[in-house]
């Protein structure tokens, strides 16, 4: 298993750090080669068909990866939306 450890800074002067499993599945089973991370805040209007293009372009692409929605809290049907997709939220 390789995991990469990750800190980003925050636009505040925070930061945060995530693990990350390089050796996690992506859909299909196979081991995700580029995962595709999308922020998103109230964006129904939006978020179906950047996922969508996104998961397309990764299938013409011929790469095992995944689309991350990265939710920063939306009140609309965002979160609903990007999951119906294929997306991990």
């Amino acid at each position: 298993m390789m995991s990469i450890r990750q800190t980003t800074l925050g636009e505040f002067g925070g930061s945060s750090t995530m693990d990350i499993n390089r050796d996690a599945p992506a859909p299909g089973g196979q081991l995700v080669e580029l995962s595709i991370v999308m922020p998103c805040l109230n964006e129904q209007e939006t978020v179906a068909v950047c996922v969508r293009k996104a998961i397309a372009s990764l299938r013409e692409a011929g790469i095992a990866g995944e689309v991350i929605v990265a939710d920063n809290g939306s009140t609309d049907d965002s979160v609903l939306l990007a999951e119906a997709e294929g997306a991990r939220v």
